[in-house]
This record gives structure tokens, sequence and C-alpha cells, in this order.
């Protein structure tokens, strides 16, 4: 089962890029969170077995992290031509952003199957607060050369 989900998984992240404008990497990497959100929303329990598979478990399929390593190769890729285009920080880490990212939207997908997220985000569904909180997070932390984080 955790094979089939990564492997929907990954073709719906791969529609939402491509679905995405393709001149700006920083909206096809949202376009990402989106659809990891999606995902763990029409998949709740696939994204439940996927999360608490331990990792010795993951790492030891290899069809697994292939899926994974896809999937991080993609983001990897979009947010090196996002620095190229100078719409991030050459300095920004990008394996440890991407880790970060994986880390807050595991979070927040979380949080909004829990139904708990839109009581910290008033006036919006569980769904719209994910989509929102990635939003911000991805846009907070990723900024152009020389922009300060506040």
């Amino acid at each position: 089962m955790a094979e089939s989900a990564m492997m929907v998984l990954n073709q719906t992240l791969i529609d939402c890029v491509a679905a995405a404008r393709r001149d700006d990497p920083v909206a096809q990497f949202l376009a990402i969170a989106n659809g990891y959100v999606e995902w763990a929303h029409r998949h709740p329990r696939e994204f439940r077995i996927v999360g608490s598979m331990p990792a010795g478990n993951f790492e030891g399929n290899e069809r697994l992290m292939r899926y994974e390593a896809s999937i991080h190769e993609l983001m990897i890729r979009l947010l090196q031509r996002a620095q190229a285009s100078g719409l991030i920080a050459r300095d920004q880490d990008l394996v440890t952003f991407v880790s970060v990212a994986h880390t807050f939207a595991y979070g927040v997908a979380s949080k909004m199957l829990l139904g708990d997220l839109a009581r910290w985000n008033p006036g919006s569904s569980d769904i719209e607060a994910a989509r929102t909180n990635m939003r911000v997070f991805i846009l907070h932390l990723l900024r152009p050369s020389g922009q300060a984080v506040v």
C-alpha cells in the first residue's frame, strides 16, 4: 500500500507542477506544496501509513526510496532554477530547505487531517488553512537575494 501511495503522490506532484506557470519555478514549488496537501486530504489513510513507517522499513524498500528521491530531485531542480533566475537567494541551502519544507508540510497535513488547523486560521476550512500556511512558509523562507527575513 505504501508503494502505491507514493506512486500516486509522485504523479500528483508532477501533475501540479505541469499545471503551474512554466517560467516560475517558485510557483511550481508552491504547486508541489499544494499537491502534497491535496494528496493528504484525498488519501488520509495512505498519508498516515507512509508517515508512520519506521525509517528502516522505508529505507529498506527500493521503490519507496526511488519515489522519494524523484520528489526530492524535482524540488531541488526547481529551487536551483529559482536561484539561477535570482528569484531566491544564492546562499539558500536547498537541501536543508527541502528537509524543513517536508517537515513543515507533514505537520500541516497532519493538523489538517486531525481537523485542528482551521482553529488556528479563523475563517478558513482545514484545507484552506493548510494551503495558506504552506504558501506563507515557502514565500517567507524562499526570498530574493538581499531581502531580509522580518
